[in-house]
């Protein structure tokens, strides 16, 4: 139900898999042994699996130099919950892509909730509305590029 993390960025600023092996575990729970790598994504350290992800994300986040994502030190905030995206496969060039566009409704509280998927099979959002939920459940500062990709605006995060 939840993310899967074991992702790159590729040229064209989507989200892709890094080699294709997926724990079972990822259909219930989040990754927290993330670690960044040189480029400045998200890869996983080896796969261990931390239960209480199931119910969490990911809170203390901060903004590299280079643009990504990084993890400070594991504080997990307690009031997310409940809901990502379901219905996620992988698709046979590593990237993410939903399964006959189904999209959990609960979706639209506390992640992004105008996603499409894109004729590459890769996420974009749709017109530029974000949740105001969002403020309170993920990043707040996130906007589109030109390209569709996410790119955190300046380095302001809110604090949960």
């Amino acid at each position: 139900m939840y993310l899967i993390a074991k992702s790159a960025q590729t040229p064209n600023s989507t989200f892709k898999l890094l080699p294709l092996h997926i724990d079972r575990c990822l259909t219930s729970y989040f990754l927290n042994n993330v670690a960044l790598t040189p480029y400045g994504v998200f890869k996983l350290m080896p796969l261990h699996i931390d239960r209480c992800l199931t119910n969490y994300f990911l809170n203390n986040v901060a903004l590299t130099p280079d643009g990504a994502f990084k993890l400070l030190p594991l504080h997990i905030d307690r009031c997310l919950t409940n809901y990502f995206l379901n219905n996620v496969t992988l698709t046979s060039d590593g990237v993410f892509k939903l399964l006959s566009l189904h999209i959990d409704r609960c979706l639209t509280n506390y992640f992004l909730n105008n996603v499409a998927l894109t004729l590459d099979g890769a996420f974009k959002l749709l017109p530029l509305h974000i949740d105001r939920c969002l403020t309170n459940y993920f990043l707040n500062n996130v906007a589109l590029t030109l390209d569709g990709a996410f790119k955190l605006l300046p380095l302001h995060i809110r604090k949960m």
